[in-house]
């Protein structure tokens, strides 16, 4: 009578749980982790640090660091073109805009921490796998290419030759780039004044964190694809890291290390957003605003 009784409370502590084939709190489906609510993050300190104005941004004397990531959503590929000439669409568009830029890729050739935000970005759809040489014309739209891991990986090293041919400085990761992406960035600073041209929200944080207030000026830039025609949203890092204070740049690294490795970090990021606005403002309805405001 004792053992059943054990077990008969056993179930019932079972039962106050969720009974499912994966725990839902960690996954939204049986292979795709929760994803944190990052833009959240990165609209709240928008809100609170403000945005620089391009004047800011001196016209002279400028490092430009470009985030490949973001670099290959730029140029439309023309079908009937080789992948010689999208290459060289990407080079001149580099040249020209930021001179002898210094070009940081992802590496695709074994597996990184963003293996699940591309999985899930790409639906599943791993696309067919092309074997082609920079003379081979271009059969297929980009969307279909650029989610196979070979096809990337391949296109993003024939890319690097074409830059480096125009004294492009490039650089591969073995994975994820945003850490080699922010190290060549405050190296770079050490040096010249830098300005780092991306859309991740990881690489704002890294900055916020890394720069070093004793560097030359340094910039993240986010620069708008051709269809938006808004003007770029620029930052000056060491100003913003002036106002965060030392800190608030560690809680914000701390936060999106979080956002990195649990997906419980949506939560964690809007109550950071929420303290770190509290920093600066005594109105309420600012804070609201803060945490509501969308990217």
């Amino acid at each position: 009578m004792g053992r059943e009784k054990e077990t008969s409370e056993e179930l019932e502590s079972a039962f106050k749980y969720e009974l499912c084939s994966y725990p839902p709190a960690l996954f939204d489906s049986s292979i795709h982790l929760r994803e944190a609510n990052k833009p959240v993050f990165a609209a709240a300190i928008c809100n609170l640090l403000g945005h620089d104005v391009p004047g800011n941004v001196p016209n002279d004397g400028i490092q430009y660091v470009l985030d490949s990531g973001a670099l290959l959503q730029r140029i439309p590929w023309s079908h009937g073109s080789t992948y010689r000439d999208i290459c060289h669409q990407y080079t001149d568009y580099v040249t020209k805009k930021y001179g002898d830029a210094i070009v940081v890729f992802d590496g695709y050739e074994s597996t990184n921490t963003k293996d699940i935000a591309h999985l899930r970005r790409s639906k599943g759809n791993a696309g067919i796998t092309v074997t082609f040489t920079a003379d081979m014309t271009l059969t297929m739209k980009k969307e279909p290419f650029l989610p196979n891991r070979k096809n990337k990986q391949r296109f993003l090293f024939m890319l690097s030759e074409d830059l480096q041919k125009k004294k492009c400085e490039t650089h591969h990761a073995l994975g994820d780039a945003d850490l080699l992406i922010g190290k060549k960035v405050v190296q770079s600073a050490n040096v010249t004044n830098t300005v780092l041209v991306g859309d991740d929200t990881d690489l704002l944080v890294l900055l916020c964190y890394h720069a070093s207030l004793e560097a030359h000026d340094l910039f993240f830039c986010h620069e708008p694809k051709k269809k938006n025609m808004k003007k770029p949203r620029i930052w000056n890092i060491k100003a913003k890291k002036k106002m965060l204070g030392a800190t608030a740049s560690l809680t914000v690294a701390s936060s999106d290390a979080h956002a990195r490795s649990t997906p419980f970090s949506a939560l964690q990021l809007v109550e950071t957003a929420g303290a770190l606005a509290a920093q600066a403002c005594d109105n309420d309805e600012e804070h609201d605003d803060i945490v509501k405001f969308e990217l």
